[in-house]
């Protein structure tokens, strides 16, 4: 009973926060600029650093299953969807971890706002930028002399989201009832 109970529980969560991926990313991608599903702020990375630091790593599926949707919605060849994927995986991951490693306190010290603004604000998400750039250009949809601004406008994007997201969330979270 309480197996069924925690699944229930974690698939319930998965949902939400899938849900909540898939439509910030929808609003955002109405401001993108001349590359498919590159956008000046993507609030999602900031909704998945959350969730996985909330609930724990296991909600990477979160990722994995809003970006196929959105790659699909988009028309983005398979290539891209699934290195892009994988990017921003690796990006939640690893500002996760940053976070946990480094004992930051989000919202709760000065030295805390430093190392969040710092570690998984500025550093997780060069490996969305990097990892999916590399995937607009194999799938065809940008080429290499394009690559550095799509790979700024990528890492912009998704330094925006998770400064502006994670916190905001961290916030409501913890909020008294």
């Amino acid at each position: 009973m309480v197996r069924t109970t925690e699944l229930i529980s974690y698939l319930a969560r998965l949902a939400f926060f899938t849900l909540a991926y898939v439509g910030t990313a929808l609003i955002s991608l109405q401001i993108q600029g001349n590359h498919d599903g590159i956008t000046p702020i993507w609030p999602p990375s900031g909704i998945a650093l959350f969730a996985l630091h909330r609930y724990g790593l296991r909600m990477w599926p979160l990722v994995a299953i809003s970006i196929g949707y959105l790659g699909w919605q988009v028309g983005l060849p398979p290539v891209t969807v699934i290195i892009a994927a994988i990017g921003n995986i690796g990006e939640a991951v690893l500002g996760c971890l940053l976070i946990r490693r480094f004992d930051i306190h989000i919202g709760q010290r000065f030295q805390d706002v430093v190392k969040f603004l710092f570690l998984p604000t500025l550093l997780s998400p060069l490996v969305a930028a990097s990892v999916g750039g590399v995937g607009m250009v194999l799938g065809g949809v940008g080429n290499w002399g394009e690559f550095p601004a799509m790979w700024f406008m990528w890492w912009i994007g998704d330094v925006c989201g998770i400064l502006l997201f994670t916190p905001l969330l961290h916030g409501w979270w913890r909020r008294p009832k």
